[in-house]
């Protein structure tokens, strides 16, 4: 029986395995802002933007450690889509 980990690797793979799988990680990558900074002049802005990158930051490592060459196809293709 699989655990919880090896099923959400598992999950993580199939969804990076496919192009529309991949765009919908990435949206969820730019919409988190983990490429931004968190700092604002509204301390309470600057605490919000701080969760929603973490979870960001979250994914990005669930990736790198989970998936590395997806997540390298993924990085390409936003590349070439910029």
């Amino acid at each position: 029986m699989a655990t919880e980990a090896e099923m959400d690797k598992a999950d993580l793979e199939t969804v990076m395995r496919s192009e529309a799988g991949r765009r919908v990680v990435q949206r969820l990558l730019d919409e988190t802002g983990v490429d931004r900074t968190v700092l604002s002049k509204d301390h309470l802005n600057t605490a919000y933007l701080s969760g929603k990158r973490d979870i960001g930051l979250w994914l990005e490592r669930q990736l790198r450690n989970g998936c590395p060459d997806q997540y390298l196809t993924l990085i390409k293709e936003n590349l070439n889509n910029a």
